[in-house]
C-alpha cells in the first residue's frame, strides 16, 4: 500500500535471496577485521543476554518441560477425537446397544435350548428303541434285496480294459541323392 514499505520489503527480500545464492553457491566473503570484532561483539551480547534471560535450564528441567508439551497436545487431541468420530458413548447409545446384545444373546438361547431339547428327544426314542424287544420292533419301511447266491463268481470277474489302436506310422519319404551331392559342393574352396 505504502511506496515506502514495499520498496523496503523489495530490498530485504533481495538481500536474503542474495545471502541465500551465496551460501548456496559456496562463494567466499571477504571479511574485514572491524566486521570479524563486531561479529564477535554481537555473539558475546547475545550469550550474555541469552544467560541474563536464563535460557541455561538443567537438563531435567527441559527435558520435563518437552514431556508437559506432548501432554498438552495430546489431551488437546483426545479432547477434539472425544468431539469427533471416535468419541465415547453417552448413556442413550450405551443402553440402545445392551438392550441390542441382550436381544441377541436371547435369540441364541432359545435356539441353544430348543436343539437340546431336540437332542434329549432324540436320545430317549434311541433308549426306548433298544429297550423294545426285537419281536416287537417295527419292520424297516425300505426293502431289502436279496443277495445273490453266486456273489463269489460276480468278484472274480475281471475287466479287461480296452487298449487303444495304434496308429500306424506314415510312410517315409523317399531320399535323394541330388540332394546330398548339391550339398557337398559348397565349400570355401569353391569359385
Amino acid at each position: 500500500v505504502f511506496p515506502t514499505e514495499a520498496k523496503q520489503t523489495d530490498l530485504d527480500l533481495a538481500a536474503s535471496t542474495e545471502a541465500l545464492v551465496k551460501d548456496a553457491i559456496g562463494s567466499v566473503q571477504f571479511v574485514t577485521e572491524k566486521q570479524v570484532e563486531e561479529i564477535k561483539r554481537g555473539r558475546e551480547g547475545d550469550g550474555d543476554a541469552a544467560a541474563a534471560a536464563g535460557s541455561f535450564k538443567p537438563l531435567a528441567q527441559v527435558l520435563s518441560e518437552r514431556k508437559q508439551e506432548k501432554d498438552d497436545a495430546f489431551q488437546e487431541k483426545w479432547k477434539q477425537m472425544k468431539e469427533g468420530q471416535y468419541r465415547p458413548l453417552d448413556e442413550d447409545e450405551a443402553a440402545f446397544l445392551d438392550d441390542v446384545e441382550a436381544k441377541r444373546r436371547k435369540v441364541e438361547d432359545s435356539r441353544r435350548e430348543e436343539e437340546q431339547n431336540e437332542l434329549l428327544a432324540f436320545q430317549l426314542a434311541r433308549e426306548e428303541a433298544r429297550e423294545q424287544p426285537s419281536a416287537q420292533r417295527k419292520p424297516p419301511t425300505h426293502q431289502h434285496r436279496e443277495k445273490p447266491k453266486k456273489a463269489a463268481a460276480l468278484l472274480r470277474v475281471k475287466v479287461q480294459p480296452k487298449l487303444k489302436p495304434k496308429p500306424k506310422p506314415a510312410p517315409e519319404p523317399e531320399k535323394s541323392g541330388a540332394a546330398l551331392l548339391g550339398l557337398a559342393g559348397y565349400d570355401s574352396d569353391s569359385d
